[in-house]
């Protein structure tokens, strides 16, 4: 996954949770943690679905290999005090599923396509005397995956053989421009 996918999961989330964009971080930051309502993302279960797709680049020498590729985005909201994380993860899920953010998502490459259940993970602080609002959901998305391959190319064959009529001992060479 590149960092453009990442940053357009990244501003989707925060889009619809009507969240700052700092509010909405990937997990394992190193930085401390910041005051609620923050959401944290993290992407796992990458998976090919498909053999590659090897397709011809401009550059000699090298292919372009597709591949399609499922994931799976963990959302967790952290919110403040009397709010219902759990409602609002239920937003997200349903607004990915309207028409004008499946058509969003297929015009940069990713389709949402299932999310499990929404968890309240809801825990109770360091203080042992306050509740922190939390809830969790794991959506699954696929996009394809683009690298590149260092395929070579084939400059010379030879061609060695007989048939019933002839033998044949023939090289087709590629010229150098």
């Amino acid at each position: 996954m590149d960092k453009t996918m990442r940053k357009f999961l990244h501003d989707v989330v925060a889009e619809i949770l009507d969240l700052e964009g700092n509010r909405v971080i990937w997990r394992n930051q190193d930085a401390p943690k910041m005051p609620n309502p923050i959401v944290a993302l993290f992407v796992y279960s990458l998976d090919g679905q498909a053999m590659p797709d090897y397709r011809p680049s401009k550059e000699e020498g090298k292919a372009l290999v597709y591949v399609p590729t499922d994931a799976v985005l963990e959302v967790q909201m952290f919110d403040k005090r009397g709010e219902f994380p759990v409602d609002k993860l239920e937003n997200l899920v349903r607004t990915l599923e309207t028409p004008d953010y499946v058509d969003l998502c297929s015009q940069n490459g990713v389709a949402f396509f299932d999310s499990e259940p929404i968890q309240d993970v809801t825990a109770l602080l360091s203080n042992e005397q306050q509740f922190e609002p939390r809830a969790a959901v794991d959506l699954h998305f696929r996009y394809t995956e683009i690298t590149t391959a260092h395929v070579g190319e084939i400059r010379t064959v030879n061609v060695n053989g007989k048939t019933d009529e002839r033998a044949l001992d023939f090289s087709v060479s590629v010229e150098s421009e």
